[in-house]
């Protein structure tokens, strides 16, 4: 659904915000996943940056903390523990869910 202010039905209501939910946690495994290649590899040597978490501050204004929370759900959430993309089961479940299922 790309026009969310002419919704007008709730089942078209409800798949917008399914949709958005799948991809807000989606992103979370994504961005886990590009903190997690900056850290393991060298691609941050050209941008002046000493580590991931300098580049993540300074460009983004995360935190420490933040930075090992997506990275934490990547290892965690993600297919094989190390990818981009998200275990199926895991689908639905929002960010804060996953977040909070990092402490279980």
């Amino acid at each position: 659904m790309n026009d969310l202010q002419s919704l007008t039905s709730y089942r078209d209501y409800k798949a917008a915000f399914d949709a958005e939910i799948k991809a807000s946690t989606e992103g979370f495994v994504k961005i886990g996943f590009l903190l997690r290649k900056a850290m393991d590899t060298t691609i941050l040597y050209e941008s002046g940056y000493k580590d991931v978490y300098e580049f993540a501050m300074s460009e983004y204004r995360l935190d420490k903390s933040q930075v090992s929370r997506f990275i934490n759900i990547n290892m965690k959430f993600s297919q094989g523990g190390y990818s981009p993309n998200l275990v199926t089961e895991f689908e639905g479940y929002g960010p804060s869910k996953l977040a909070v299922m990092l402490q279980l």
